[in-house]
C-alpha cells in the first residue's frame, strides 16, 4: 500500500499545489493586523489537514475498489491472508503514507513561514519562537484526524463505486465538521474537535 501510494506522481503535484497556496496566503498575512501568529497557525493547520484529506480522497479511495476491479483481490486472499488482515494492512499502509505525506507538507509549510516574514508593522510583538512552537502544535493536531479519514476511506472504497468514493469522503468530512453538537455527532466523526479552537477537548 505504501509503494502504491508513492509510486504515483500525484502526491508530489498535490503537495506543490498546497504549498503554493501557503505561499500565496502567507503573503497576505501582513493584513492580519496583530493576529498574524494565530493566522499563521491556522494556515499551517489547514495545509496539513488538506494534505491528509487529499491523500485519503484521491489515493486511498481506490485501494480496495482497485483490487476488485483488477482481479487481484481474489489472488491476495488465495494466499494465507485473511480478509481482516487485508483490510488492516490497507488501513495501516494508508495511514502511514497519509501521515508521511502530511508531514512533508508540514515541513514545507514551516519552511515557507520561516522564509516569508510578516511585515513588522502588523506582526505579533511576542516571542517569535513561541509563535513557531504554536504552529508546530497546530501541525501536530492536524495529523490526528488522518487515521479517521483513512479508516473512512477504506470503508468507502470497499462499499461505494470508485468515482463516488472521493465525493462521499468529502461529504462525510463536511457533515462531521458541522454535526459536532447535534445527534448526528454521535454517529459521524467530529472533525471540529481537532481544531485549534478546541484545545481543551480530547
Amino acid at each position: 500500500t505504501w509503494r502504491e501510494c508513492f509510486r504515483r506522481s500525484f502526491p508530489l503535484v498535490a503537495a506543490c499545489v498546497i504549498l503554493g497556496f501557503v505561499v500565496t496566503s502567507r503573503l497576505f498575512l501582513g493584513f492580519a493586523f496583530g493576529a498574524a501568529p494565530t493566522e499563521a497557525a491556522n494556515l499551517a493547520m489547514s495545509a496539513v489537514f488538506s494534505a491528509g484529506l487529499v491523500h485519503a480522497a484521491l489515493l486511498g479511495s481506490r485501494t480496495v475498489r482497485g483490487d476488485t476491479e483488477r482481479g487481484t483481490f481474489a489472488l491476495l486472499l488465495s494466499k494465507p491472508t485473511t480478509l481482516e488482515g487485508y483490510i488492516a494492512g490497507r488501513f495501516i499502509g494508508l495511514t502511514l503514507s497519509g501521515v508521511a505525506f502530511a508531514c512533508a507538507v508540514a515541513a514545507g509549510t514551516y519552511i515557507i513561514l520561516l522564509l516569508i516574514p510578516v511585515q513588522a508593522g502588523h506582526s505579533h510583538t511576542g516571542d517569535g519562537t513561541r509563535d513557531f512552537s504554536f504552529i508546530a502544535i497546530a501541525c501536530g493536531r492536524a495529523l490526528l484526524p488522518i487515521p479517521v479519514l483513512e479508516a473512512a476511506t477504506v470503508l468507502l472504497s470497499a462499499t461505494v463505486p470508485g468515482f463516488a468514493a472521493p465525493i462521499a469522503l468529502i461529504v462525510l468530512f463536511a457533515a462531521g465538521s458541522l454535526a459536532g453538537g447535534s445527534m448526528a455527532g454521535f454517529v459521524l466523526p467530529d472533525f471540529a474537535a481537532f481544531g485549534l479552537e478546541a484545545l481543551a477537548r480530547p
